[in-house]
C-alpha cells in the first residue's frame, strides 16, 4: 500500500480555513451554549417553582463566590419544591435538545 492511497484527501484546503470560519464556529458554539443554558434555566425555574430569575442568579452567584457552600445553595433551590427524577430529566433533555437544535440549524445554513 502506497502512502498516497492510505490517507483520504480532505474536501477542503488549509487556506480555506480562514479567520471567518473560526469566528463563525466560535459564535455558533456560544449561541448553542446560550440557548441550551437558557432552556435549562427556564425549565429549572418551572420545575423548582422559582418566582423570579433573580433568585436563580443570586444562588448561582453565591455558588461561584463560595463553591464550598454548595449544600446551602442546593437547599435554597430545592426549598420550594424538590423536583422528581422525571422533572430533572426534562431539564436535561430540554438543554440537550436546544443545543442539538441550534447546532442542526448551523449545520444546515
Amino acid at each position: 500500500m502506497t502512502p498516497e492511497k492510505s490517507l483520504p484527501k480532505p474536501n477542503y484546503t488549509l487556506h480555506e480555513l480562514d479567520y471567518s470560519y473560526f469566528l463563525t464556529l466560535w459564535i455558533m458554539t456560544n449561541v448553542c451554549l446560550v440557548v441550551s443554558g437558557a432552556a435549562g434555566i427556564v425549565f429549572m425555574r418551572r420545575t423548582l417553582k422559582i418566582e423570579t430569575f433573580t433568585e436563580i442568579f443570586v444562588c448561582m452567584t453565591k455558588l461561584v463566590k463560595n463553591p464550598e457552600q454548595y449544600k446551602d445553595v442546593a437547599a435554597t433551590l430545592l426549598a420550594n419544591a424538590p423536583p422528581s427524577i422525571s422533572q430533572a430529566g426534562l431539564v436535561y433533555f430540554a438543554m440537550y435538545f436546544a443545543f442539538v437544535a441550534v447546532l442542526w440549524v448551523y449545520m444546515n445554513l
